[in-house]
């Protein structure tokens, strides 16, 4: 994982994002392809060990899929009200 905060923007346009693109989104990137937001915590499950891959690809298939982004903006409107808020990853 990185932090995009140790990234230059010329780092981020080589995968075609820019600065709002990372303060606005989680990203994945894989070679030349970029998935951002639920698609992204997709691809991050489907990269775990146990049970998470599963979860990953169930995220992908509709109707789940269908619900993804309304989740994901309800998720990310109210972030700062969820329990562990104040802690950050790096």
């Amino acid at each position: 994982m990185v932090d995009a905060t140790s990234l230059s923007d010329d780092d981020l346009a080589a995968w075609g994002l820019n600065r709002l693109d990372v303060q606005n989104f989680l990203w994945w990137v894989d070679g030349d392809v970029t998935h951002k937001g639920p698609l992204a915590i997709a691809k991050v499950l489907r990269s775990l060990r146990g049970g998470w891959p599963a979860l990953g690809a169930l995220m992908l298939v509709p109707p789940v899929s269908w619900l993804s982004w309304p989740i994901y903006r309800a998720v990310a409107r109210h972030r700062s009200k969820l329990p562990g808020a104040g802690c950050a990853l790096r």
